[in-house]
């Protein structure tokens, strides 16, 4: 194909003209170039690896706070700030605990309401005061 005809296409005329333009890119770069280059790349890394630690302390130190909670949205609060975080199926399971024993506490209150009401039972429910 003539010159003429390709124009400003030239380069992209040449069958193997990425890699021509790879090389040529690599070798034009200085040594100092690529160094640098090299350091922004690892800079990079090291960004993101003190950035996960970070996450995954902060995500330690809730789950350490909320771990023995009663209150169903704390452990919803932490599931809303770290969905993918360590300790997602231990409050998953919490949750679950502390929903079946709202369910059964309930069940215990209609239970003691279907026999009678709730009230203090015989006796004030205080124990009974030591004779002498």
């Amino acid at each position: 194909m003539p010159l003429y005809k390709v124009g400003a296409n030239y380069e992209n005329s040449i069958p193997g003209s990425f890699w021509k333009k790879v090389v040529w890119d690599f070798w034009s770069k200085s040594e100092a170039q690529l160094e640098n280059e090299r350091l922004f790349k690892e800079e990079e890394k090291r960004k993101a690896e003190k950035e996960e630690r970070s996450r995954a302390a902060a995500d330690s130190a809730m789950w350490n706070e909320l771990k023995y909670s009663t209150d169903i949205a704390d452990l919803q609060r932490y599931l809303e700030k770290f969905p993918n975080g360590v300790f997602v199926s231990l409050a998953e399971q919490q949750m679950r605990n502390l929903v079946q024993k709202g369910d059964h506490l309930k069940q215990l209150k209609e239970d003691k309401e279907a026999q009678g009401g709730i009230g203090t039972p015989i006796g004030g429910g205080y124990p009974a005061p030591l004779s002498e």
